[in-house]
């Protein structure tokens, strides 16, 4: 048996999630809560209460895939990442740990595994699962014979409004959570550490869609469908303005380093090509060659899992660490992308909550640009978006008097039968033993934090701050030398 010490809100999530009757249950806790360890511990009392088989993770990306089977496997499961060519599991095997992408294309198998065997589905950041029409369709044709589906979110919402399936909607549109954890109570129990978002304004010229050359400071009011273009500008590595956003954050994260001797820093980029101008820039401020990990440079998801364990100061990413992915040493985060939806601003923010325990009184920091959109996403951080909470206590029609069951209904999709043996052939296999997880007690810390009683602070930084480009700094030309690249463990110098 393995014994686990759960957290005040990963006690109570099992304690309502044994009281439900249904077949789906959506849990919505903060980025960096700890939703791996409660699934995973909630995974095997289910096993046990449904009756259970087998388990299905379904993750959105490999590398949030393979940190799943790591984590069931420390608990007793024994997993696989990939399906037989044909028929089910393995008798042996506690399940497997698949993509959102591989469920979609195999949808059939996996709808006959669940129906040949009773699985507990576990959806990992479902809001992934309408990304693309054909991984809903996929994901509903796999897995509506399962014997119980858990769905987990940060975020359960869609900046397009587009239905998630096995998930109820309310009146308003907002998804109904069976529990909800937010961003506030998180910090004042101390599971999360603080948020200080730094807004930098500054001077942005750009030419407009009839090609005019126009300039404006994101505190100066412009048209609506300029806030775009203004954005992209300021994220233009020739400009002085990003160099001194990467300098400011390069001292914050030498000023943590004080404290935290591997603290490290993240760079969210918006392109694979800004990403490498911005690596080079990086490189010419900190002085150290930065990690970088794309999917166009080889060994990215190595480097990647390699980073999370070495001392280097600084990563350089486009969308491969914007969710999912566990860094406890994040303690700095630079958003560099055009981007501007909640979604993304809370996603970004949740790299930099995890923190360990004695470091999690230091704030962590996340610089952005002030676009007035992104600034008001960031205000909203401890606030839960797009969530209706459940009360356990009433039916539904009682929580939400002017809805149905199901409000908006859910995705229906054409099922496709797959062309399976006979039942006689899938006979279940012989019992096999169960994981076992031995609950201690629950652990509960309480600091003081402003943002359990208030909104999270956004500190703009004014633009008579931002820093000319220094005169002994290298040539702009330098900027297309690519220096030596940290991959993994290893410097490896890159041709040319």
């Amino acid at each position: 048996m393995n014994d686990i010490k759960l957290r005040t809100w990963q006690a109570e999530f099992l304690e309502q999630l044994a009281q439900t009757a249904d077949d789906d249950f959506l849990l919505v806790a903060c980025p960096a809560a700890g939703k791996t360890i409660a699934a995973t511990v909630a995974a095997a009392k289910l096993m046990d209460a449904r009756d259970g088989d087998q388990v299905v993770v379904v993750a959105p990306t490999v590398v949030v895939r393979d940190q799943w089977q790591r984590t069931l496997e420390q608990f007793g499961f024994l997993v696989s990442r990939t399906l037989p060519i044909d028929g089910p599991l393995p008798p042996w095997v506690h399940g497997v740990c698949t993509t959102y992408a591989q469920a979609a294309y195999r949808a059939d198998q996996f709808s006959e595994i669940c129906e040949n065997r009773r699985t507990i589905v576990i959806c990992d950041e479902v809001h992934h699962a309408s990304e693309q029409r054909s991984w809903g369709e996929g994901l509903q044709i796999a897995f509506s014979a399962a014997a119980f589906r858990l769905m987990l979110s940060g975020t359960p919402f869609r900046t397009d409004a587009t239905p998630l399936p096995f998930i109820t909607y309310d009146h308003r549109g907002d998804c109904i959570a069976d529990f909800a954890y937010d961003y506030r109570r998180a910090v004042k129990e101390g599971v999360c550490r603080n948020v200080e978002f730094r807004s930098h304004d500054g001077l942005i010229r750009w030419s407009t869609g009839a090609g005019d050359e126009t300039e404006a400071h994101f505190s100066d009011e412009i048209k609506a469908n300029e806030y775009p273009h203004r954005l992209r500008a300021a994220l233009d590595p020739t400009q002085p303005y990003l160099r001194t956003v990467l300098e400011r954050a390069n001292e914050d994260l030498e000023k943590m380093r004080t404290s935290i001797p591997d603290a490290a820093g993240l760079v969210i980029c918006d392109s694979q090509k800004h990403a490498l101008d911005v690596d080079r820039l990086l490189n010419r401020i900190a002085g150290d060659v930065p990690t970088i990990a794309i999917s166009d440079i080889p060994r990215s998801h190595q480097a990647l899992a390699a980073f999370s364990t070495e001392t280097d100061p600084w990563l350089v990413s486009v969308r491969m660490v914007s969710e999912g992915v566990d860094i406890p040493r994040l303690g700095v985060v630079v958003w560099l992308t055009g981007s501007s939806t909640e979604l993304m601003v809370r996603q970004v923010a949740g790299r930099a909550l995890r923190g360990r325990a004695r470091y999690r009184e230091l704030p962590a920091i996340v610089h952005i640009p002030a676009d007035p959109r992104l600034t008001r996403h960031a205000e909203r951080l401890d606030l839960l978006a797009g969530v209706s909470v459940k009360d356990p206590t009433k039916p539904p029609w009682l929580s939400h008097p002017t809805s149905n069951k199901v409000p908006i209904p859910k995705m229906q999709w054409r099922r496709s039968r797959p062309q399976s043996r006979s039942r006689s052939s899938h006979r279940r296999p012989p019992p096999f033993r169960r994981p076992r997880i031995g609950v201690i007690n629950c652990e509960h810390r309480s600091i003081g934090c402003s943002a359990s009683t208030q909104s999270c602070a956004v500190t703009t930084i004014p633009p008579s701050s931002l820093r000319p480009p220094s005169t002994t700094s290298k040539p702009q030309s330098d900027l297309c030398r690519p220096p030596t690249r940290t991959m993994g463990a290893s410097k490896m110098p890159r041709s040319g």
